[in-house]
């Protein structure tokens, strides 16, 4: 199985917790590239990471795009969906594919 963290705030990730995934609490984008960067020295394979924190980090984010692993994947926090998710999704989708399948 994949070594999986969960980067965000103390609500949003303690949930995964109860499911073995590896938690890191991140109030802030400072922690949250903190927090990043330790989760991939660690050698997880899949970080998701909130929406929140996701926008704050699209740089260091983008950095890792061209890397095997880790994986980042953008999750809604409690606070709720921004949309952000989606949109990298859509628009890795449509680099892969060439066009847009997701349409709403």
């Amino acid at each position: 199985m994949a070594s999986i963290a969960v980067i965000g705030d103390g609500q949003s990730i303690q949930c995964f917790r109860s499911v073995g995934f590896a938690t890191f609490a991140a109030p802030d984008g400072k922690t949250g590239a903190e927090q990043l960067r330790r989760a991939v020295r660690e050698g997880y394979e899949i970080v998701f990471i909130t929406e929140t924190l996701s926008v704050v980090l699209k740089d260091i984010i983008q950095k890792y795009k061209s890397h095997p692993t880790p994986a980042i994947i953008p999750i809604p926090s409690v606070e709720g969906n921004l949309g952000y998710g989606m949109a990298a999704i859509k628009s890795n989708v449509e680099k892969a594919v060439g066009v847009d399948i997701l349409k709403d």
